[in-house]
């Protein structure tokens, strides 16, 4: 029998043995759907091997006791990573196979290895240089009845035939099995901090019949508000949701909403979502927007329609949002939400998603297999950098062919993403909305003269729209830059209703100067609405 002191704890409270069977599961549920969930499992199980050591178990005794160590002065995840290598890394046919799932398992504390350096495999010698620097550590390990029985289950072959299978979805595409290694990574990462951390990572489904309730409730309101003056343009834009609503029962795929400027598409295309994540089983909905301007009026929008709901089915990731408390248990849970993206509902910006997704880092990459089953809502796609298009491409193709992702780019003027020399998979047609020439001329509300020759100087630009102003015209100036915008405004005369917008203002101070705006541009009862002048940076 083995006495309770003589049992190898993970940490206080929780056996080592608990904890490597818990993330390995935990690893498997979260790998499965992208076909890793073997693999995963195996990495779950290998993951801590080396705290099965004398000198581990020495340094947490040390530390459970009060006494001061330092965090990490033993490495414990190189010995898994060794046993990969033993196994896999003698065939050469396996050899890639055998670096990527070491660096799985010794990178998880920090970040992925880069691999190859000057042409020669990194991950042999620097799991190899551990080993002969710390020889009695893995002796420990071998000399353990219960590290040998897990060595002992694992099931090599299965590995082999597995990662075969995956190598055959990927293709030739060198990118996407990179991809492919960052998702794994993640799954365990996130299941190794989840597990320490007692988490209760459940797959429950979201509650999309609910969600798609809060929606329709919203929608109906818009149409009983503009019963009596219903007009042209107004029957486009319910049309348009009606067709974002009927393709939702299409299969998983990268589709096109090619709607003008106020079309509708933030809620028409979130219609399609809840109805098509419904129809799919996917786990939630990811809004990538561009602009902070654009995601505060998104997000302010969502929580208008999920009510009460909101702070249970949305998480808004990105540099504006401030939680409005100061409960430590409500920041922990936002910090939370933010490492693992496991909410219903994300709003984030293509900045925050492409640097998630090209991280190393285990912190950042911990959410990436919560963006496998998910849509994928790309506001203003053509705002996208045009040195990121084939990164882009990619990862975009790898969410969806490998992690069963739906993905709708939304844009007045779609970018030619498909005929680029690495193109981005379209579905066949791939369109959600057709809108003939003659709907399209609907949306035509402004026309451009040129008075910029010769070029007018700030303070005649503000006397220009001052002359529109008293025309009777609210009028909106859009300068290039922030200066030219203050010069502008300055300019004005302070009596005049004017109103100033600029990313130099604070998220909340710039939504209280929009609604303002909107209230003095919305007539009261029967008398007409005022005129304004906003002048503003291209923010608007």
């Amino acid at each position: 029998c083995t006495s309770p002191s003589d049992v190898a704890l993970a940490r206080e409270g929780q056996s080592l043995l608990s904890h490597l069977e818990g993330v390995a599961a935990l690893a498997q549920r979260y790998a499965s759907p992208v076909g890793l969930g073997y693999i995963a499992y195996v990495c779950g199980l290998l993951h801590d091997l080396g705290k099965y050591s004398r000198s581990f178990r020495k340094y947490l005794k040390t530390a459970l006791s009060g006494q001061a160590v330092q965090k990490g002065e033993v490495h414990h995840a190189w010995e898994g990573a060794l046993v990969v290598l033993r196994q896999l890394g003698q065939d050469r046919a396996t050899i890639g196979l055998a670096d990527i799932l070491a660096n799985v398992v010794a990178s998880h504390h920090g970040g992925l290895t880069d691999m190859i350096s000057d042409s020669e495999r990194v991950m042999p010698s620097r799991i190899e240089a551990h080993s002969k620097h710390n020889p009695e550590q893995m002796c420990d390990v071998m000399e353990s009845k219960e590290a040998a029985d897990i060595i002992a289950r694992i099931d090599w072959n299965a590995i082999r035939n597995e990662f075969s299978d995956a190598k055959k979805r990927v293709g030739k595409s060198s990118f996407a099995l990179h991809l492919a290694t960052k998702c794994l990574f993640s799954c365990l990462v996130d299941a190794d901090r989840s597990n320490a951390a007692g988490l209760d990572s459940g797959d429950e489904c979201p509650e999309w019949n609910t969600m798609e309730d809060c929606l329709n409730a919203r929608l109906a309101k818009f149409e009983q508000d503009m019963e009596a003056e219903k007009s042209p343009l107004d029957n486009v834009r319910a049309d348009i949701s009606t067709q974002c609503a009927n393709q939702a029962v299409r299969a998983s795929g990268v589709f096109t909403l090619s709607v003008p400027t106020g079309g509708g598409k933030t809620l028409s295309s979130l219609r399609f979502a809840i109805r098509h994540a419904r129809q799919n089983g996917l786990k939630r909905i990811v809004y990538v927007i561009p602009y902070l301007s654009i995601i505060d009026q998104t997000a302010h929008e969502f929580r208008k329609i999920f009510g009460n709901r909101a702070d249970d089915w949305l998480l808004e990731h990105h540099s504006n949002f401030m939680l409005d408390s100061e409960n430590e248990d409500d920041e922990k849970r936002y910090d939370l939400g933010t490492q693992r993206w496991d909410a219903p509902v994300i709003v984030t910006t293509m900045v925050q998603f492409l640097e998630s997704v090209m991280s190393n880092k285990a912190s950042d990459l911990r959410k990436f297999h919560n963006m496998t089953k998910a849509v994928f809502i790309f506001d203003e796609v053509q705002a996208l950098p045009v040195a990121c298009t084939h990164l882009f491409n990619g990862i975009v193709n790898f969410l969806h062919e490998f992690g069963g992702a739906t993905v709708v780019f939304c844009s007045s003027t779609q970018q030619a993403l498909a005929r680029t020399e690495r193109p981005i998979h379209l579905a066949v047609n791939p369109d959600l909305v057709f809108l003939n020439p003659e709907t399209r001329a609907l949306f035509r509300r402004t026309w451009i003269h040129d008075m910029t020759s010769p070029e007018l100087a700030c303070e005649e630009i503000a006397e220009l729209a001052l002359t529109r102003y008293r025309d009777g015209n609210s009028t909106l100036v859009v300068m290039n830059t922030k200066a030219e915008a203050r010069a502008v405004f300055k300019a004005l005369p302070e009596e005049v209703k004017r109103y100033f917008l600029s990313t130099d203002m604070c998220p909340a101070h710039r939504l209280d100067v929009l609604q303002v705006m909107r209230e003095a541009l919305s007539p009261v009862h029967d008398t007409q609405a005022t005129p304004i002048l906003c002048v503003s940076t291209q923010l608007i």
